[in-house]
């Protein structure tokens, strides 16, 4: 996903038909079908958005599900099977005193979990890092932590034996640092979060890869003297047990 005003994303099913998701002054999507053919594109919503709006994935049947804030009180669900497309009401909030940003969703067979930034307008600088686990009749809230900032940016969610574990930034002496914290499935709460990054410079644009042997490769932007470069950190976690093997 690409982090300017106007965004694209672009989701390949297994049959090969492409799914265009044009997100600016509307959200619209266009399919074209594994013989190329281009259908009419559907406007999926009408008004500004932008990447903080909208998160889309798919499932083990290769649908399309995702998750939209419709900025009017609304976070929806999505989910397009064949061409049939689905919006209902998933929660609603006060858009009038609250903002929310970056809604995510995965839904791992029966079970899912939701997560986005909520914020008061008469705190702005304050947001809420909310989760929302439901597993059938199972309906779990939590807050995984209060998150100061200068930049909002985004989170990322790795999942390791299906739990949970979110990388996010958050503000310590001014300056945001990387954070990162694991949902216990047992509990149906997160850890304490760990601080990984110490370097009391201002970060933003988070990604993070896991590869086979359990490692998180983690990239950014920093601010050094006014310019941002990009910055590398490697970790292992294990039993909430933090190790950085690199950092460049």
């Amino acid at each position: 996903m690409s982090f300017i005003d106007k965004t694209n994303i672009v989701i390949k099913k297994n049959n090969n038909d492409l799914y265009y998701f044009d997100i600016d002054k509307d959200i619209v999507l266009t399919k074209i079908n594994n013989k190329n053919d281009i259908l009419l594109p559907k406007i999926l919503f009408t008004g500004d958005y932008s990447f903080v709006d909208i998160w889309l994935d798919t499932n083990e049947k290769d649908n399309i599900y995702g998750i939209i804030n419709d900025k009017k009180g609304k976070i929806l669900n999505l989910n397009i099977e064949e061409d049939n497309i689905d919006k209902h009401t998933m929660i609603k909030y006060d858009y009038k005193n609250f903002i929310v940003k970056f809604p995510y969703t995965k839904h791992i067979y029966n079970i899912k979990h939701t997560i986005y930034y909520s914020i008061n307008k008469s705190i702005p600088l304050l947001a809420n890092l909310i989760h929302i686990y439901e597993d059938d009749n199972i309906y779990v809230k939590n807050t995984i932590d209060f998150i100061d900032y200068n930049i909002l940016s985004n989170f990322v969610v790795a999942y390791s034996n299906n739990r949970p574990i979110i990388f996010y930034f958050k503000l310590v002496d001014k300056f945001e640092e990387l954070f990162v914290s694991t949902f216990d499935l047992n509990s149906r709460s997160w850890s304490k979060p760990i601080q990984i990054t110490k370097s009391n410079k201002n970060k933003i644009y988070l990604s993070v890869l896991q590869d086979e042997s359990s490692n998180y490769h983690i990239v950014f932007s920093e601010n050094h003297d006014n310019k941002y470069y990009c910055k590398y950190v490697n970790i292992s976690l294990e039993n909430n047990f933090l190790k950085i093997n690199q950092e460049s």
